[in-house]
């Protein structure tokens, strides 16, 4: 199984991906799952992480054309050989960033990237958690963690969240959570979805 967990910068998407990897650990065995992150998810991959992260790339195709880069490395070294031997994969971003963050944020075509992402027939994933928080919350988050706003900031950030829920609309593998509840309230939910998905 392949499964995504998406959501604005502050929705709490590396919290609930490491519980929802020890829980399914205690399920299937810990070398049955595999836990892993876009970018840079694949060895060698943290000087496109720093590249994407940094905010030194000016034109938004080339910001695109790096995260296709990064994808295509961890699709073929990480994400791919682990589905083949049978692991169940959790990702922490993946596609739908790319169409929330490159095209409702930046203003990308969004039938252009569409066809770059069909065109690398990239793995899709089974199942898509969708944390979707409130602007105010997610900053309010960030900055208790002293963390910079992402990118362009705020009106930035309403654009991406727009975004995914557009994208979530269209897609049924999409199930959107609450991520203002507390985390074990979120992680209960997550847990349900999962097992739905497992063992229906």
């Amino acid at each position: 199984m392949f499964v995504t967990f998406e959501g604005i910068d502050g929705a709490g998407k590396s919290t609930q991906a490491a519980l929802c990897a020890e829980w399914l650990g205690g399920l299937l065995g810990d070398s049955n799952i595999l836990l892993t992150k876009e970018p840079g998810g694949w060895p060698g991959g943290e000087s496109l992480r720093d590249a994407l992260l940094s905010g030194g790339l000016s034109d938004p195709w080339g910001e695109l054309y790096v995260f296709l880069a990064d994808r295509l490395e961890h699709v073929k070294r990480v994400i791919r050989p682990a589905l083949e031997e049978g692991k169940t994969v959790i990702c922490e971003r993946y596609i739908d960033s790319t169409l929330a963050y490159q095209v409702w944020g930046r203003g990308l075509s969004l039938k252009r990237v569409n066809e770059l992402i069909q065109w690398h027939n990239f793995p899709m994933p089974d199942l898509t958690l969708l944390f979707d928080l409130p602007l105010e919350e997610a900053l309010r988050r960030m900055n208790a963690r002293g963390e910079r706003n992402e990118l362009e900031g705020e009106v930035f950030l309403s654009r991406v969240r727009e975004g995914y829920k557009s994208i979530a609309g269209e897609h049924d593998r999409i199930k959107v959570v609450d991520a203002a509840l507390d985390v074990w309230s979120v992680h209960e939910i997550v847990r349900d979805i999962i097992a739905r998905c497992l063992f229906q």
